[in-house]
């Protein structure tokens, strides 16, 4: 989608994350962030049930990335913003959210299936 819209595409909105947002000059000077939907937070998850080894791991990452010097480089590269995250449209009519996500395929894909 990005490329699309940096090579002087059609689209007056579209669907993109917020770190792909604030970090591409051409979109956030022509664009305006509207946040819609479920907030990306990122959380760790572990699926299923893992032995204990691999809950140390996750936890060991955990600790990592929750430290002060990554926490001020992913605020750096757009994550954890200082936006209130409160979508000011309604939530469009489900047909028009099906056009949109078939475009949004077909951008993405670039054809391929």
């Amino acid at each position: 989608m990005r490329d699309s819209v940096e090579r002087g595409g059609s689209l007056d909105a579209f669907i993109l994350e917020y770190q792909t947002f604030v970090n591409t000059k051409t979109l956030n000077q022509g664009y305006k962030f509207i946040p819609f939907g479920v907030l990306h937070d990122n959380p760790i998850y572990a699926v299923s049930s893992i032995d204990r080894d691999k809950k140390e791991v996750l936890t060991l990452f955990a600790q990592y990335v929750n430290s002060a010097r990554l926490k001020a480089l992913a605020k750096k590269y757009g994550f954890e913003p200082d936006i209130a995250y409160q979508p000011d449209i309604k939530t469009p009519d489900g047909k028009i959210l099906i056009q949109a996500q078939r475009l949004w395929k077909e951008e993405k894909d670039t054809g391929s299936p």
